[in-house]
């Protein structure tokens, strides 16, 4: 039989009860102890995927403010990352589009102060490539309370 000194002991529980909380929901530095969730989908206008490179953004609608995004592809497939993970908090978010133009910061997310260069092309002449009103969360009408684990987010946008 293996004995331990009390200190030993003492360490390895602390191990064990540190690497189980780092497995429990996914922390990201956020201060957010909830559970996380993933998130993808796809984005359709008239039947169609909406054009690839086009970006759709999830915004907490209470409490603390979390934003993830996703770069839909030529299917009109996303998947969301916050912070660099693939997990984001499980709360309810409002949802935004974005048209290709917007632009993303390393690593392929997308700076939510540049979500306006969308109106931005519009302004400039260039036809949407669906409804403008998907441009803002205060328009769009859409949104989606991720729950823990894999969560599918379909999107048929309509005129």
């Amino acid at each position: 039989m293996i004995r331990f000194a009390p200190t030993a002991r003492v360490v390895a529980l602390s191990i064990v009860l540190l690497g189980s909380m780092l497995g429990c929901g996914g922390s990201s530095g956020d201060g957010y102890k909830g559970a996380y969730g993933q998130v993808s989908g796809t984005v359709k206008y008239q039947g169609k995927p909406i054009p690839a490179g086009s970006t759709v953004l999830f915004q907490s609608k209470e409490g603390a403010s979390f934003v993830a995004s996703g770069t839909v592809g030529a299917d009109g497939k996303y998947d969301l990352r916050y912070q660099g993970s693939a997990s984001l908090p499980a709360v309810a978010y409002v949802v935004q589009l974005a048209q290709p133009a917007a632009t993303a910061a390393p690593g392929g997310a997308v700076d939510p102060s540049k979500m306006a260069d969308g109106q931005a092309l519009l302004n400039a002449g260039n036809k949407a490539p669906f409804p403008v009103k998907y441009l803002s969360t205060g328009t769009s009408n859409l949104s989606f309370p991720v729950k823990e684990g894999k969560n599918t987010a379909d999107f048929d946008l309509v005129d």
